[in-house]
């Protein structure tokens, strides 16, 4: 729609960027080139599920060339990475080759996909099993080796959203971590340096790491962070205006409610942003934002990053790798059954992934405001439809699917579609107990329990599950 109606790449439309050239990005980092072809062609899941592993990214290589000069720079997170349902039942079945080990890095693992059944039955067959974290999650308690993790307050940072953006914002640590805590790039170096990689490792802190990164702006990292970057806010008088348009927009219901907390954010920059200039830190400021210019690449010159150059409405990529080139719609059902067949037994839709204020993904329940805030798994359901049920608002419910089962409270409202679902992701309890089999509550509440990954519920062209209404579930009162 951006494309078609004249949005894109142009003032007033979404801006598309390129890689900043005065920054060593991380997909250079990553090295896509060393690995052998032989190798990527072994890639899990890539034969059945191509569009985001090797095999699927290597006809927009050259385009990338054209555009940006890198074969693999990230279009978006995880578009190099093994299909993780294949990787699941190759752990555990032995197919097509076996996986013997394996490390999460800030990962919850077990509980960050659906089959959580399936996942636990894998990981129990490794050889090796090692996480890296801050947190002792249902993963962490099932590992052979629990490597504790830094906090992002105890480590530089030279951060860019994860390159979608071509600005970067840096940061030196704010305090040592404690005890054995270490960054991330610290556990890759020491096990690089026992595997005889050591040339790949040159750098032997993040700081080090961080100068080679930033080598073309003329400045080393130290400089770049004791003297803070602040990307511009709107001018104060802009603010007022923003924040009326935005309060208009959510009383239409055309955006969620502008929360205290977006409204104190903005407020906090405004304030930041004064007390900068009055200290004289913008100086730095104004002068590293001349050297890295927030630019548009420019697209009527070089074309898109896609085999046509163009904007693809219907996708080459897909076309050559036997798929659809364009949008379609197709019905999920369970294998050898209908939607009308298990309508009785399976009368509501299932939505998952209700987004919760308080928490990102399975994080943020070991915080005690943010548990206070919100102590305890809520499913969404039609006052109405719960009600024909004996289910009141805030009675403990079962979430039930052919495959497993939750336990969630409900939260009834007018405005839920009568056949619809919605339960959150990630649910575990930390105060529950730990260790196996309890796993701090991971198979009572989290939403992993609830759905297979039986080929037949995964899209044919990434292998992602249908979480959005495309399974039937039923809801029954707890009996006390």
């Amino acid at each position: 729609m951006r494309a078609l109606t004249g949005s894109l790449n142009v003032p007033g439309g979404d801006v598309l960027l390129a890689p900043n050239p005065m920054v060593v990005s991380e997909s250079e980092l990553e090295m896509h080139e060393a690995l052998p072809q032989e190798k990527k062609d072994l890639q899990l899941g890539a034969t059945e599920y191509p569009v985001m592993t090797y095999r699927g990214q290597q006809a927009l290589n050259e385009p990338r060339r054209r555009v940006w000069g890198l074969p693999y720079f990230n279009l978006m997170k995880g578009q190099y990475m093994a299909h993780p349902p294949t990787l699941f039942r190759a752990m555990r079945e032995g197919t097509p080759y076996a996986v013997k080990a394996f490390f999460s890095i800030a990962n919850n693992t077990l509980m960050c996909y659906t089959n959580q059944k399936g996942i636990y039955e894998g990981l129990k067959e490794l050889d090796l099993f090692v996480v890296n974290d801050q947190f002792m999650t249902p993963t962490a308690q099932l590992a052979d080796y629990v490597l504790p993790g830094d906090n992002f307050l105890e480590r530089p940072v030279l951060y860019n959203a994860s390159e979608w953006i071509n600005l970067y914002f840096t940061a030196p640590k704010a305090l040592e971590p404690p005890g054995e805590c270490r960054d991330v790039y610290h556990f890759w170096r020491e096990l690089a340096l026992r595997m005889g990689m050591e040339e790949h490792f040159p750098w032997n802190t993040l700081e080090e790491l961080y100068d080679f990164r930033v080598i073309g702006t003329g400045l080393t990292w130290e400089e770049l962070s004791e003297n803070l970057f602040v990307v511009p806010s709107p001018p104060p008088q802009a603010a007022p205006v923003f924040r009326k348009t935005l309060s208009a927009l959510s009383r239409a219901g055309l955006l969620p409610k502008v929360t205290p907390v977006f409204l104190a954010m903005m407020s906090w920059q405004r304030r930041t942003r004064e007390r900068l200039e009055q200290k004289g830190m913008m100086r730095m400021a104004v002068l590293f934002r001349d050297r890295m210019t927030f630019k548009p690449y420019p697209h009527e010159k070089l074309g898109f990053a896609t085999p046509s150059g163009k904007v693809e409405l219907y996708s080459s990529v897909l076309e050559d790798l036997g798929h659809d080139p364009l949008p379609y719609w197709s019905d999920i059902n369970p294998p050898g059954e209908t939607a009308d067949s298990s309508e009785d037994e399976y009368p509501l839709q299932l939505f998952i992934g209700l987004r919760e204020d308080e928490y990102f993904h399975s994080t943020g329940r070991h915080v005690d405001k943010l548990r206070k805030r919100n102590p305890e798994p809520l499913a969404f359901l039609n006052t109405n439809t719960a009600r024909k049920s004996d289910i009141e608002d805030g009675s403990w419910i079962y979430v039930e699917t052919s495959w497993g089962r939750v336990k969630m409270k409900a939260k009834l409202s007018e405005d839920m579609h009568p056949d619809l679902v919605r339960v959150p992701h990630g649910w575990w309890k930390p105060e529950m107990p730990k260790g196996d089999p309890e796993l701090s509550g991971a198979w009572d509440y989290s939403d992993g329990v609830l759905l297979d990954d039986d080929p037949a519920h995964l899209d044919p062209e990434q292998g992602l599950p249908d979480l959005r209404g495309g399974r039937r579930c039923r809801v029954t009162l707890m009996q006390e």
